[in-house]
């Protein structure tokens, strides 16, 4: 806990520093549910007084940009966008989620971007969505 105590600390130098402390986070905070509650606020403070205060919208528009773009993404470009929709739904999940509707449009262009790269979505998302709550939901919208 130490470790993500400093993390917060040192600032935020780039929105994927941001994603680095909430991935922390929320992955400790299913081993130790009481040292969770005030690290959360400490991370939500210092999001909301960093220069990315709108970190989810920020994640939103560069998986956004990757999932709508006109070329063939590259396999690397298609995790990325994996991992972008799971630091939206991780922040969300740790209270930054003032934008209901950054979800609700993460939702929608998930489900596009898995039907349009279906050559890699079988493979890559059986083995990812295992104990994360949010595919159960993309799931429910899409057959996979």
């Amino acid at each position: 806990m130490s470790h993500i105590i400093q993390l917060i600390k040192k600032g935020y130098r780039l929105p994927h520093d941001i994603e680095v402390v909430a991935c922390e986070i929320y992955y400790s905070s299913k081993y130790n549910k009481l040292i969770y509650e005030s690290i959360i606020n400490d991370f939500i403070n210092s999001v909301v007084t960093s220069n990315y205060n709108n970190i989810l919208e920020i994640t939103y528009d560069y998986m956004s940009r990757l999932i709508y773009s006109d070329r063939d993404l590259l396999y690397e470009e298609f995790l990325k966008v994996i991992h972008l929709f799971d630091s939206i739904n991780i922040f969300f999940c740790l209270g930054l989620n003032e934008h209901l509707d950054v979800i609700e449009k993460s939702d929608v262009a998930i489900v596009f971007f898995l039907k349009k790269y279906g050559k890699w979505s079988r493979n890559v998302i059986s083995s990812h969505i295992e104990n994360k709550q949010w595919w159960q939901r993309i799931i429910n919208l899409k057959d996979i």
